[in-house]
């Protein structure tokens, strides 16, 4: 993990962060007490104390030539003199705002013993943009050292409005054994006019005890052996990744050989997110020690190991006990009829000995609704309540010596014939009524031939009447001309006296397509021409009787 976040972390624990406030500072290091350049800042000259060897004084982090023994006096540029002029007096040097020679002042206000970190601030009135020097102790032995340089909101009225004092300091690896220690932490403060004397104060707060904790070993672990068929191929080393906040960034693998062996030596890495490793260079039949543990690149720091585990592998494959033949067949009595079919289905095993236990699945689909459990018998029926109509497939599961077989067989039913209901043959509206046929004559010409009917009921919804014709007597009509509704009737003008026609008319429904029955047929031989009257002949009058008795 970047070690900056993980400071970043820590200081938010602390109640501290990082903050949107920017302040002007510089760079202060403890150099055996001397002062070895003067920075100007806003009109005014600080001391700065010397870091590296560069020859210019930075606007924020003071560097001057190391070659000046006792300090270099810089007038007005970021240049330092090229000499050394001696130690500058005070005048035109300023300090931070506080008492002249003023004590560097903080407090060591936590520890983290998951993190083995240290953390507080610290500055000094001398130069309150300076960053001071952390050094930490276990009582007079020097542990390691940091800078107080974070932000942190609250640090502004107690360091000349400041604000970037703060400090979180990682111990050495070393001391992650869980041995609790009292630790000290001691501010390395700016002096004035190289007065050094009591200006690295013990901070407020000191000493603390805290017992460094290591990370905890990944879970999980196991080894297993990897096979191709009967050949040997690895042995995978696998477990569940450590923490988040241990900032593992790899898991050194190790490994030992011979059974009961406890200094397994390093064997590979896994890199993070990976969380498992194998083994390619094991052999077959040797026994193996292996063990894993998390490291955080930027601290250098080990989780716990987890417990050695021990695999001797073996591919080859065990001779296999010959098992039993065993298997079962289906069969139903009726094996086919209509539905809905009551059946029995009879399941057979044959094969090995004892006792077996039957289930039954009418439909194959998963659910075994009868069984019967600890039979000797070498069969069991099944009723069937009844089949639909279709092919159903049932299933058997038997189990016998410990081995399981099922089996299954198809059975056909077949639907009932349905018995039909007659479409019964809708009685259609009546015919026109009244229908008369008759002769159009003008003097002794024929003009046309009359039909008129009675219109049909309303009910029946006739649109229009097909008026059908034909010729000659007896004959059949067939359609000859249309009238709409609410016309009934229709002249025929093509007609030829003396000649016989056939005549009809029925009634018809747009919307529906249907008609009415038909009229009967009427037949008529139209003549205009007036007949030769017969002559009437004059009677012979009969004379009167002669005169009697003469």
């Amino acid at each position: 993990m970047n070690l900056k976040r993980k400071l970043i972390i820590v200081f938010f624990a602390l109640g501290l962060g990082w903050g949107s406030v920017q302040t002007q500072r510089a760079q202060a290091y403890s150099c055996g007490g001397q002062i070895t350049c003067i920075q100007q800042e806003n009109g005014n000259e600080y001391l700065v104390a010397c870091s590296g060897t560069s020859s210019s004084c930075g606007n924020n982090i003071g560097n001057c030539n190391t070659s000046c023994a006792l300090g270099d006096n810089q007038s007005g540029s970021n240049n330092c003199d090229t000499t050394c002029s001696g130690l500058p007096t005070s005048t035109g040097i300023k300090d931070g705002g506080g008492p002249s020679d003023s004590q560097a002042q903080g407090s060591f206000d936590a520890v983290f013993p998951a993190d083995c970190l240290v953390g507080g601030w610290a500055c000094d009135g001398d130069y309150y943009t300076a960053e001071l020097a952390i050094h930490v102790y276990i009582s007079s032995t020097f542990i390691t050292s940091g800078i107080a340089g974070n932000y942190r909101s609250d640090l502004g009225p107690v360091c000349g409005g400041t604000f970037d004092h703060s400090f979180g300091i990682y111990l050495p690896p070393s001391y992650k054994d869980a041995v609790s220690r009292s630790y000290n932490v001691y501010a390395i403060g700016v002096t004035e006019n190289n007065n050094t004397s009591g200006n690295n104060p013990l901070l407020s707060g000191s000493p603390k005890s805290m017992a460094c904790s290591l990370c905890p070993a990944p879970g999980s672990f196991t080894v297993t052996k990897q096979c191709n068929g009967g050949t040997l191929t690895g042995i995978l080393a696998d477990w569940a990744a450590v923490p988040g906040g241990c900032g593992v960034d790899d898991y050194p693998v190790q490994r030992c050989t011979g059974s009961g062996c406890s200094s397994p030596t390093f064997l590979g890495t896994a890199e993070v997110p990976n969380t498992a490793y194998t083994d390619t260079t094991a052999s077959e039949g040797s026994t193996y020690g292996y063990r894993v543990r998390g490291h955080d690149d930027a601290t250098g720091l080990y989780t716990y190991y987890t417990s050695i585990l021990y695999i001797t592998p073996n591919c080859v494959a065990p001779t296999a006990t010959p098992t039993p033949a065993i298997s079962c067949s289906i069969s139903f009595s009726p094996s086919s009829g209509t539905a809905p079919l009551a059946t029995t289905g009879t399941c057979t095993v044959s094969g090995g000995s004892g006792i077996t236990d039957y289930r039954w699945d009418s439909y194959s689909d998963g659910t075994y609704e009868q069984s019967s459990l600890d039979q000797t018998s070498t069969s069991h029926a099944f009723s069937v309540a009844g089949y639909n109509a279709g092919t159903h497939t049932a299933k058997c599961e038997v189990t016998r010596n410990g081995i399981v077989k099922t089996c299954t067989k198809a059975i056909t039913v077949t639907a009932p014939t349905p018995t039909k209901t007659p479409t019964p043959t809708p009685t259609p509206c009546p015919a026109p009524g009244s229908f008369t046929l008759t002769k159009q004559c003008n003097g002794g010409t024929l003009t046309g031939e009359l039909l008129d009917w009675a219109a049909s009921p309303a009910a029946c919804g006739v649109d229009d009447y097909p008026v059908q014709r034909c010729t000659g007597s007896g004959c059949t009509p067939a359609f000859y001309a249309t009238v709409n509704s609410p016309n009934t009737t229709y002249t025929d003008t093509s007609v030829s006296e003396g000649t016989t026609y056939g005549y009809r008319v029925r009634g018809h429904d747009d919307t529906t397509g249907l008609y009415t029955s038909y009229t009967t047929i009427l037949y008529d031989t139209p003549n205009c021409v007036a007949p030769t009257p017969t002559k009437t002949p004059t009677p012979t009058p009969t004379p009167c009787p002669a005169p009697g008795s003469f």
